[in-house]
């Protein structure tokens, strides 16, 4: 009984520290450990905003998957700018922080509001398919569309 107790313990103490160890990450470093945002990645590197997403703040970010997000390559810097800031908020908005009917002002003053419905959580209409996957400086909720 002891020695299955103390692996438990020992089991515990590893989960939390895996828990910790992925807290300590930016946000922007969780986006770029994940492959299914490779293509959001590189549009908040092109913008320049790699830096603001990997240091201090509250950030919460609605990050769409590689299969619907797309910039084309015509955009400049400004463009492709715009178009990550209306996926970002200033602030850390966890999913027990939405409520129905809330709206989020995004980072370049754009309004996102958010429906809570049986068939999820949707930000601007588009549905939260991974929430909360939290960073240093912020939380990562990945969308299954991008939001226009």
């Amino acid at each position: 009984m002891t020695k299955t107790l103390s692996s438990f313990i020992v089991m515990l103490g590893l989960a939390f520290s895996f828990t910790a160890m992925q807290a300590q990450s930016s946000v922007f470093a969780r986006i770029a450990a994940d492959p299914d945002l490779q293509e959001f990645e590189e549009a908040i590197i092109e913008a320049g905003l790699q830096s603001t997403f990997s240091t201090n703040g509250a950030y919460t970010i609605f990050a769409p998957t590689n299969d619907v997000f797309n910039i084309p390559g015509s955009f400049n810097e400004a463009q492709i700018r715009e178009v990550v800031l209306r996926h970002c908020v200033a602030g850390f908005y966890r999913v027990f922080d939405l409520v129905d009917g809330f709206a989020l002002n995004t980072m370049n003053q754009r309004m996102l509001t958010v429906d809570i419905n049986g068939n999820g959580i949707f930000i601007a209409g588009n549905r939260v398919s991974r929430p909360d996957i939290l960073g240093s400086n912020g939380v990562l909720h990945v969308l299954d569309s991008s939001i226009g």
